[in-house]
């Protein structure tokens, strides 16, 4: 831990008041493992993005706290920043940190002081919170006055495909079906989250791409190297037998082939810029 951060580990619900759709545990386990990979362009893309928006709205950060770091490689492109002067990093496992200050922990229970950061970067770090309001107030009392939060999540449209096919794939199959794709916030209810947790001036923006893969197959490689593959509570999402997965993969590949080969995959992905009120001025 850096010697100008100090642990609170106070959390501000219990399991019991909110619904556990996400298993977080497992979560992390799923996020370390990542730390042998390269991450993917999509990620270092968003990573760059929130450091952009950074230097537009912001001198420098004395004190930025990177939140969900899943790859060494997602720390040193942070570090190089010359705008992040004092870099803290809250990773799930310690091969994660890429040598960089910080603590090993869950973003819903997040284990600092208040008022530690002048900053607070989340790509695609909050999205599978069981409680993303209560992790926003957390974040709030994080920041300094004057303080900046950029995040990076997935909205609504994300994965449609993949979910619509594995939903009619189980109900032809067995008559029913279960949640195997998170549900995703639409861009309007992100951005109304963020004066609800004490931001002010909240942006909600959205960037929607169709990336190509090329099969099922790929895509789910692909989103398990990312540590974005399954997550779900075993009481939420049960296992898929293997004759209705590739009925699944079927259906996908034959209303989703993308024109130049491979299948296509929507992303929905919203930038949310939050700031803190600046303190009494002397």
């Amino acid at each position: 831990m850096h010697a100008g951060v100090t642990v609170t580990g106070r959390p501000p619900t219990t399991p019991s008041e909110v619904p556990q759709l996400f298993d977080r545990r497992a979560g992390r386990r799923r996020l370390a493992r990542c730390a042998r990979w390269e991450p993917p362009d999509l990620l270092c893309e968003l990573v760059e993005a929130l450091l952009e928006r950074l230097d537009e709205l912001q001198e420098s950060s004395e004190a930025c706290l990177l939140l969900g770091a899943r790859h060494g490689s997602i720390v040193r492109l942070v570090q190089r920043r010359h705008r992040v002067n004092d870099l803290t990093v809250l990773a799930p496992d310690p091969a994660c940190l890429a040598n960089a200050p910080g603590a090993i922990g869950d973003e819903e229970f997040l284990p600092f002081a208040d008022e530690a950061f002048d900053t607070v970067l989340a790509p695609l770090a909050l999205h599978r919170v069981n409680d993303l309001p209560g992790t926003l107030v957390q974040i709030r009392r994080l920041l300094r006055p004057g303080g900046l939060f950029l995040a990076s999540l997935p909205a609504e449209e994300t994965l449609c495909e993949l979910r619509e096919a594995l939903l009619e794939a189980e109900a032809a199959a067995t008559g029913g079906a279960t949640l195997r794709v998170p549900p995703f916030a639409d861009v309007q209810t992100l951005g109304n989250l963020l004066p609800r947790a004490g931001f002010t001036m909240p942006i909600a923006d959205i960037d929607r791409r169709q990336l190509v893969f090329d099969g099922v197959g790929a895509l789910l490689r692909a989103l398990g190297r990312a540590g974005e593959r399954g997550g779900l509570q075993a009481t939420v999402s049960r296992r898929l037998s293997r004759p209705t997965f590739r009925q699944a993969c079927r259906l996908y590949e034959a209303r989703y082939r993308h024109a130049g080969g491979g299948i296509a995959a929507s992303f929905d992905l919203v930038t949310l810029t939050g700031r803190v009120p600046p303190g009494p001025t002397a």
